[in-house]
């Protein structure tokens, strides 16, 4: 198992003895607005101090000097600042909450908050074969702290920048070959890739942005859509997505976000945030070893800022994904530091910021420019902890994402998103500039009024739409509430919107034929704009089983139509649309006409009713009629309530009839069922008026003979 808290080979540290430290104070006149802390302090005993923790809080030195907010370890949970009371007693402290003095020096008392050390249930993790903390502050190198040997090279202006984890890396520094070449990381044919990633992603270079990529197949690629995949050089199958896009800010929202790629079987399965219940998968897997991280070799294709880099070769189950994602969160919000007396393992959690030594000698911090140094004393628990803290002035918010629809047309109401973090945590606002130039205005601002949380992305629709076909660019900037909302907006970030007239709305109708038929081709006018016209429309209409020409129309602006078309037959109808301003479109619609029936009807009337009727064995015949629009023959079937069921087959409509004998008296029922060609079916009812409804009756008399 790797102990991630374990890193001393990072660092020069003090260990167990007690040591004089002799400072140098400069004067520091305090500035009018907050500075943020970014950093790591170190202990022997419990490992790693982060400044700036996910879910801590800004950790800040406010413009009256005090010190503010929370620090994390893996080993005890968190450290506060500011807000305490019932301070204890030391040689040397003062009972008060962390405050920069005039001179320089730091003094007062931080405290290890109760119930937050780190979850220990989590699984064991195997080793990796390559894992690159990049935890280094300069230089060209990044060591390899899975003990094989890895060690990156950083070409072309790559970045050390505040990670997710202490340091990290950025490729995203303006030259388009930054990268980090490895050795040849043979990852074979189940393999697992995880890191942090800043987004949103570097934006500056060409449409693809690599992660990781081997001496052919690129292992993790975005494409231009954000959609996240990998790409088939080794057999030239191309792009394979994932089907994850990183442009949904309703998924992925600025800031780090841990990713692990997993190739296993033919496919490799991408895990956002150690989210095992929604897995996205590219159906292709590469075996190629990783040469390159953060970028193409050849360059152009910069991923941006990425942390805490581990190739494994083998298969994370997703159990180890979630454990691995959970591994660098604290368990829980900072806990309750104030009205503690003592953390459950028996110590009272105060650390000393300054004081004096048994031995008389001093230790504490002090800010020298920007930099927090020194040793604090956190009892034989913590022991000496050193800081090396960079605080820096209430700042900008990041340059935002900015997202929504490429294309439109004139009279569509378009709405953008833009998402941002603030490094201080201050809560944002966005400002469009719907008509983007070099002398760029605020058009609208959301929310209108006050602020949102950092982070939260927010909506923004253009007032009036583009009415004219053309190229426009917009662009979206974030304006945090630091220093009163006094401070600069962040750089404004750009989007190109294509507004063009769709080709004309093509409609096709042909009705059923009976050996002819016709088909008819027309169009609408784009409300509301309605400012284009239609130069010509040629129809032409050619079988689909030889391709023959059957007819044509020349162009004209009225709706076309093509008749004499044979029937049952297969056709293609091509409509080429000449218009303004956008050139020419091709309608292909297929269709067929078809023998076919709309209003197939029957009718009958009853047999002569007059005195004498129908009577008990004398013929009576029944005739019907046929109407309406059908396809003949017809396959016409008689039945009565005394057992008739005849069929007839009849190539026409004239007057169908049959001859019917009834042996008995009474009343009786007769029904017709008549279907066409084309199986339309239709039924009609004898009977006498006005009961139609009730069926055909027939009254049949008995026959007595006179004598």
């Amino acid at each position: 198992m790797v102990d991630k808290s374990k890193r001393s080979h990072k660092i020069l540290f003090l260990g167990g003895v007690l040591v004089a430290l002799a400072f140098v104070f400069s004067s520091v006149v305090f500035a009018q607005t907050d500075k943020s802390g970014l950093g790591n302090a170190w202990s022997q005993n419990i490992g790693w101090v982060m400044f700036g923790a996910p879910n801590g809080g800004p950790f800040k030195e406010k413009s009256d000097g005090s010190l503010s907010g929370f620090g994390w370890s893996e080993n005890i949970g968190w450290i506060q600042f500011g807000g305490l009371t019932d301070f204890p007693f030391l040689p040397g402290t003062v009972a008060e909450n962390a405050v920069v003095n005039a001179n320089g020096t730091i003094s007062g008392w931080a405290r290890a908050c109760a119930g937050t050390a780190q979850n220990t249930d989590a699984p064991s993790l195997p080793s990796p074969i390559a894992w690159w903390e990049l935890d280094e502050v300069s230089g060209t190198s990044a060591g390899d702290s899975s003990g094989n040997g890895n060690t990156g090279t950083l070409y072309n202006n790559t970045s050390w920048v505040i990670g997710k984890i202490n340091n990290g890396l950025s490729t995203d520094t303006g030259n388009v070959n930054s990268w980090m070449q490895v050795p040849s990381i043979a990852i074979g044919s189940s393999w697992t890739a995880a890191w942090w990633s800043y987004f949103p992603l570097a934006t500056f270079t060409g449409s693809w942005r690599t992660m990781f990529r081997g001496s052919l197949d690129h292992q993790v690629i975005v494409d231009s859509s954000g959609n996240v995949g990998v790409y088939d050089n080794q057999s030239g199958t191309g792009f394979h997505s994932s089907g994850y896009n990183i442009n949904s800010l309703s998924s992925l929202s600025p800031g780090w976000h841990h990713i692990t790629a997993v190739g296993s079987g033919s496919n490799t399965t991408f895990y956002i945030d150690g989210n095992i219940a929604n897995p996205h998968i590219s159906n292709y897997k590469s075996i190629n070893s990783i040469d390159s991280v953060g970028n193409f070799q050849g360059g152009y294709q910069n991923w941006g800022k990425f942390d805490d880099v581990r190739i494994y070769n083998q298969v994370l189950t997703n159990q180890e994904v979630k454990a691995l994602y959970n591994s660098y969160l604290p368990v829980s919000s900072p806990g309750n530091c104030t009205s503690m007396t003592s953390r459950t393992d028996g110590w009272g959690g105060w650390i000393s910021l300054r004081g004096t030594t048994a031995l008389d000698s001093s230790y504490g911090l002090s800010v020298s420019g920007n930099q927090i140094t020194g040793y604090a004393w956190g009892s034989d628990v913590i022991g000496w902890l050193q800081f090396n803290i960079a605080l820096g002035g209430n700042g900008s918010c990041d340059t935002p994402s900015l997202n929504g629809p490429s294309s439109g047309k004139p009279g569509d109401t378009l709405s953008f998103t833009a998402g941002a973090i603030d490094p201080d945590n201050d809560s944002v606002k966005y400002q469009f500039d719907w008509d983007y130039s070099a002398g760029a205005t605020v058009d609208t601002t959301v929310p209108a009024s006050g602020y949102v949380p950092s982070g939260n992305s927010q909506t923004g629709s253009k007032p009036t739409p583009w009415n004219t076909p053309g190229t426009y660019t917009i662009a979206a900037q974030c304006q945090d509430s630091g220093n009163s909302g006094g401070n600069p907006p962040s750089a404004w970030k750009t989007k190109t919107v294509t507004i063009a007239l769709p080709p004309p709305a093509i409609s096709l109708t042909y009705p059923c034929g009976s050996g002819t038929g016709s088909a008819t081709v027309s169009w609408g006018a784009l409300a509301p704009v309605g400012s284009y016209s239609v130069n010509s429309y040629d129809v032409t209409v050619k079988k689909r089983s030889d391709g023959s020409t059957v007819a044509s129309r020349p162009g004209t602006n009225s709706p076309q139509t093509i008749s004499s078309l044979n029937t049952k037959t297969d056709y293609t109808m091509i409509v080429q649309a000449n218009y303004l301003p956008n050139g020419t479109a091709i309608t292909r619609q297929d269709f067929t006409i078809q023998e076919c029936s709309t209003n197939l009807t029957c009718s009958f009337a009853p047999p002569n009713n007059a005195n004498p009727g129908p009577i008990v064995g004398v013929p009576v015949v029944l005739t019907a009629t046929i109407g309406g629009t059908y396809q003949p023959p017809f396959n016409i079937t008689w039945t009565d309530s005394e057992g008739l069921n005849f069929t007839q087959n009849r190539v026409d409509n004239t007057s169908p009839s049959i001859s019917r004998v009834y042996g008995t008296v009474g009343q009786k029922n007769v029904d017709i069922f008549v279907t066409d060609n084309a199986g339309a079916p239709t039924s009609c009812h004898m009977g006498l008026p006005p009961s139609l409804i009730e069926g055909p009756i027939l009254k049949v008399k008995p026959h007595f003979d006179e004598y």
